[in-house]
């Protein structure tokens, strides 16, 4: 039989040195490194050497050689050290003191307070960490400031933050006071709302830079000025005829009736006008008057000739449509020279009983004066007063200019 444990051969005769001999015994087909075990109950067998590496392992209830993988040393089970094993998939692995880069490693779920060094790094949807408050992300950190919930960059909603001085804003949206705001230059048609206050000399506004239109709206015929505590205030609308009265240091002025005797201007044209007919034409007008209760007018304008003809011109005067003094010479002479001359005329308006109570006169260089009387003064409102003339010759030119019309409340 095969692998047997036996004696050797001795002969006919067993020896005592033989029966003691080390060598006395063997097993079928021995070889070094071979190993004695109890194949059955009652015999003993060879098994042979196995390769390099090989290990001892139990199959079937007897000792057999089993090939290993790797290389180095046999490992035990307490503490052992493996050189770059390849673990496969293990049944269960406890973690704790492992280190390095597990480059490829696919995680499940990492356990609450798995302490993790390092930066955390992810790829594909790896990234996903799960669900956390802001209060469990502001426990994770050491250094962050304020308090609250987290913000992403769009639309988010800040709870008093101290924002420094950032690069870049836009305010459209920005409401509250700002109380110790500078503000550089504030933009064309910004829209403010409420009053407008300052400190400093911030109140400053550039000169001549409002409008009129910018100005609070008033009353028509009220004029602004200071009262006696230094605050603006309007002065109230007078009546017609009354004029603007100093009431001295410290109060507003008044509109109040005319003092006797004194004159207004109630309009003028400085405006020249000419003429070249030989009837009589519009030379010169003032418009926009209101002369309507009892009042002494005086009318007054000057006048001119041109060469071109050894004639003399003719001047008058007409208020509204009413002819009051038709034309008459006008006492430059009738020599071909340029000549000056001036017209004058006085007269009462809308005063019973006193309607032609009026003279007229003209004076030139030419020496003298030449005085008429003028016809009745319309009753009506005068709102126009006209310059009217006509020439002798039509080579001359008459000219009129700096008509004005003055005027005071009778008694």
């Amino acid at each position: 039989m095969a692998n047997e444990f036996i004696h050797i051969d001795p002969g006919a005769i067993l020896t005592k040195a033989e029966y003691e001999l080390i060598t006395g015994h063997q097993f079928n087909s021995q070889a070094t490194g071979d190993i004695l075990y109890a194949s059955t109950s009652t015999q003993l067998s060879r098994l042979g050497i196995g390769s390099n590496t090989n290990v001892l392992e139990i199959t079937g209830g007897v000792p057999a050689w089993v090939a290993t993988s790797g290389t180095g040393s046999v490992a035990r089970v307490s503490s052992p050290t493996f050189v770059t094993p390849a673990l496969g998939t293990p049944s269960a692995l406890v973690g704790t003191n492992i280190s390095g880069t597990a480059s490829s490693l696919t995680a499940g779920t990492v356990t609450t307070n798995a302490n993790l060094t390092g930066h955390v790094t992810s790829s594909g949807n790896a990234a996903v960490l799960g669900s956390f408050t802001s209060a469990q992300l502001a426990g994770a950190l050491t250094n962050e400031t304020g308090s609250g919930l987290a913000v992403f960059g769009t639309s988010p909603t800040l709870v008093t933050p101290a924002l420094g001085t950032p690069a870049s804003g836009v305010m459209t949206n920005v409401s509250g006071t700002a109380a110790s705001l500078t503000a550089g230059n504030v933009s064309t048609n910004a829209n403010l709302t409420g009053v407008v206050t300052s400190t400093g000399n911030a109140t400053a506004i550039a000169d001549k830079a409002l409008a009129i239109a910018k100005l609070a709206d008033g009353t028509d015929g009220e004029l602004i000025t200071w009262n006696a505590s230094g605050v603006i205030a309007a002065v109230a609308v007078g009546d017609a005829d009354q004029v603007l009265t100093s009431n001295g240091a410290g109060a507003a002025p008044t509109f109040q009736a005319a003092g006797g005797g004194a004159w207004r201007l109630d309009g003028g044209n400085s405006t020249e006008g000419t003429t070249t007919s030989t009837s009589t034409a519009d030379v010169i007008t003032v418009g926009s008057l209101s002369i309507a209760s009892p009042r002494a007018v005086n009318v007054r304008y000057a006048f001119r000739k041109t060469t071109g003809a050894a004639n003399d011109v003719r001047v008058g005067l007409k208020m509204n449509s009413t002819e009051v003094r038709a034309d008459s010479q006008s006492n430059l002479g009738t020599g071909n020279a340029a000549k000056e001359g001036v017209a004058f005329g006085e007269m009462y308006v809308n005063v019973s009983n006193y309607l032609g109570s009026s003279r007229w006169m003209t004076a030139g260089n030419h020496g003298g004066f030449v005085e008429a009387e003028m016809a009745d003064m319309p009753t009506a409102t005068i709102t126009d007063v006209t310059g009217q003339g006509l020439v002798d010759d039509g080579a001359i030119t008459l000219g009129m200019d700096e008509l004005i019309v003055v005027s005071t409340s009778t008694s």
